[in-house]
């Protein structure tokens, strides 16, 4: 493979050899993955895939030159087009590469280029600062954000400088995202005095200037995050239906005098809900606090909508007036999954030319054989077979169906089961020389050999036991329907036999007697009593 920045061109030399399908343009032949790998925090760095994979998450490595990072956490997304690989550290200027390891294969790579974490954005969430008790100093919100948007208030607080005109004189940012003004007259200050604010960070040239207006009024100031609500005490899980299975988080609001918001428009509007990772869990019309009943209370909540891969998340609630936050986190749990899936060897000989059956045993992850394959199909996870299929045999339980075409004798038959947490089993069996009709072993025992008088009995190649040279009993109809036999040994004066395909025999009666047939299939037959009465 040639390969210029994220440009590759694949060749492929014809040599007879792992020619598996037709090359045909413009995409070779077989499967195409192209991968690529970009920052979304400073923690964390995103791999893309052109379609779904089945990489686990011990297949990530990352390297920045030749120095290997440490993961903390790989997270694979539900349709597993992508993986977030979070690391131990924050990134630094340079060169990441994300290796992605394939069995038998050289890796799949990426590499994308980093900067150092830096102030990317200053803001003051609100238009309104409340004064505090005694009205020297008024408070708002603020906050930093780095170039991936992340709140980066705490670690660079102390660089902002904080220039202030207007009704108030001084400001100073703080690591929690307050903002207070000071220098404000108690005696001349009233509502609605206007305070010029500006933003310097030390290290980059981006500022922001905003007016906001003086306020005694009530305001949203601080709110509490609580855990999260279910009227069932269930545990969030991938498998839960919060469609009709309610989970809230419950939210408490103050004033900046103490006093709880309890209206939920006026909650929207003077905080900012703000959830970490929506691959976890979603929340009702984009993170809308809602006003829910809870144990007979009236509250604030948020209501989960959505569930996705098993993980947490982090939900924050920001005062817009003066920036105080409160934060929780939700805990998604792995649903039910695929704990183990054992293959045993074939219960029957395994002949060439025939379907070969491996006995398949899965159990989830809370202790549930699957023996059909609506179990199977009801667990929310992958199982992935080669050289065969799952299928399911009635009042026998789950099977790997290799095809009859895919086993031929003194070819091992390998079939591998893997699970998505990457466990394998494997069973391998060399098949033996195709199993064909040898002996006539008896009749079905819906066949009556007694004959009554005026009557007379009919033979079918389906009424026959056969065995194949295995001492096998052949239960194959369409093999036992293709079979032709004989009648020998019948003496005419007693029973007279005809057929007009060797497939079927009318056997008649001449007179009233016992008498003995011989059923011939090849060389070997079978000695029957025919009696008359």
């Amino acid at each position: 493979m040639l390969s210029l920045n994220d440009c590759q061109i694949m060749i492929e030399e014809i040599n007879g050899y792992w020619q598996t399908g037709e090359l045909s343009y413009p995409f070779g032949r077989g499967i195409n993955f192209q991968i690529t790998v970009s920052a979304i925090n400073a923690k964390t760095l995103e791999v893309k895939f052109n379609k779904a994979v089945d990489f686990a998450a011990a297949d990530y490595s990352v390297t920045k030159g030749s120095v290997k990072s440490n993961i903390a956490n790989v997270v694979i997304s539900e349709n597993k087009t992508s993986a977030q690989i979070e690391l131990t550290s924050k990134l630094t200027k340079g060169d990441y590469t994300v290796s992605v390891k394939q069995d038998g294969k050289d890796p799949l790579t990426a590499t994308t280029s980093v900067q150092d974490e830096k102030v990317a954005g200053l803001s003051v969430l609100s238009d309104v600062a409340p004064l505090s008790a005694g009205s020297q100093t008024a408070t708002i919100g603020a906050q930093v954000t780095n170039q991936y948007g992340e709140d980066v208030t705490k670690l660079n607080a102390s660089s902002v400088t904080v220039t202030v005109s207007g009704a108030a004189t001084k400001g100073v940012l703080n690591s929690d995202g307050t903002l207070t003004l000071s220098g404000i007259n108690p005696a001349t200050v009233k509502e609605g005095d206007k305070v010029t604010i500006t933003l310097v960070p030390g290290a980059t040239a981006t500022t922001t200037t905003k007016v906001v207006s003086i306020s005694s009024k009530s305001v949203a100031s601080e709110a509490t995050v609580g855990s999260l609500y279910n009227k069932d005490s269930k545990t969030l899980t991938q498998d839960s239906d919060v469609s009709s299975d309610k989970f809230y988080l419950p939210i408490t609001v103050k004033d900046q005098y103490g006093n709880a918001i309890t209206d939920a428009d006026r909650a929207n509007d003077e905080l900012i809900i703000t959830n970490t990772n929506p691959a976890v869990a979603e929340f009702a019309d984009d993170n809308e606090i809602k006003e829910v009943t809870i144990d007979g209370k009236d509250v604030l909540a948020l209501e989960v909508s959505k569930v996705g891969i098993a993980g947490q998340t982090t939900v924050l609630a920001i005062s817009k007036v003066n920036g105080k936050s409160t934060q929780a986190r939700v805990t998604v749990n792995q649903g039910v999954k695929i704990a183990s899936a054992n293959l045993s060897t074939p219960t029957e000989l395994v002949t060439a030319n025939k379907d070969a059956f491996f006995p398949l045993s899965v159990v989830d992850s809370a202790g549930n054989e699957a023996k059909t394959l609506k179990a199977l199909n009801a667990i929310n996870d992958n199982l992935t077979v080669t050289s065969g299929s799952v299928v399911e045999v009635d009042g026998k339980g789950l099977f790997v169906k290799v095809t009859a075409g895919n086993v031929v004798e003194n070819n091992p038959v390998t079939v591998v089961v893997n699970t998505s947490a990457g466990k394998v089993s494997t069973q391998t069996v060399v098949p033996k020389a195709e199993a064909v009709a040898t002996v006539v072993t008896g009749l079905s025992k819906d066949v009556n050999t007694a004959i009554r008088e005026n009557g007379k009995l009919t033979i079918n190649n389906t009424d026959l036991v056969v065995e194949d040279q295995y001492g096998q009993v052949i239960t194959d109809e369409d093999v036992l329907s293709a079979l032709t036999f004989t009648v020998a040994g019948t003496d005419e004066s007693i029973f007279k036999a005809t057929s007009g395909d060797n497939k079927s025999f009318y056997i008649a009666p001449v007179q009233n007697a016992t008498d003995h047939i011989h059923l011939q299939l090849h060389k070997h037959h079978l000695h029957l009593c025919l009696l008359h009465r």
